[in-house]
Order: structure tokens, then C-alpha cells, then sequence
């Protein structure tokens, strides 16, 4: 899947004198950021998710995070469960 690079948007590391709880500061381009954020699908509760990732230079820089939960195989429910126990286990064969 290609790379979807969130236009307009710009993380930064922080300036060497910025106390160590500052991870860094995202600069964002408001034209740019809103025209690219109007072309992007967002999830059931209306969010999308952006990465902030480093290239193999060491320049950060920030991503689209396109990942989607395969469907995943249901887990037994509780009824198919009981059904099981029952047809193994025989009421004769419980001791109270």
C-alpha cells in the first residue's frame, strides 16, 4: 500500500534548550492541512489516525495510518459453548 503523507501537517523535534517532557511541536499549514483532510475517509466515530514516523535519514515526518482490522473469526458464543458441555458431560454423572 503506497504512503499517505498528511499534507500540510509538520512535526518537529524540540529545540535543544526545550525542557525533556517536550517530545516536539506539529506545525500545521491550515490551507494545505484542511484540503487534505477534507479528501480522507475517517473511521466509525469520525476520527483518522496519523503517524508520526522517521525516515531511514532521521527527518520525522508525519502519515496517514491506513491500517484495517481484518475481519476477524467470532469467538465461540457462550450458548454454542454450553451446548458442548452438555452433550459431553450426563446429568447421571454429576455427584450432588
Amino acid at each position: 500500500m503506497d504512503k499517505v503523507f498528511a499534507n500540510g501537517m509538520y512535526f518537529n523535534r524540540p529545540l535543544p534548550q526545550a525542557p525533556d517532557f517536550v517530545i516536539g511541536n506539529v506545525s500545521i499549514n491550515k490551507k494545505q492541512f484542511i484540503e487534505w483532510l477534507n479528501k480522507q475517509s475517517v473511521n466509525d466515530g469520525g476520527y483518522l489516525s496519523i503517524d508520526i514516523k522517521e525516515s531511514k535519514k532521521g527527518k520525522p515526518y508525519c502519515e496517514l495510518n491506513t491500517y484495517q482490522k481484518k475481519a476477524e473469526q467470532a469467538e465461540p458464543r457462550e450458548q454454542d459453548y454450553t451446548q458442548e458441555r452438555e452433550d459431553s458431560i450426563r446429568i447421571e454423572d454429576v455427584p450432588f
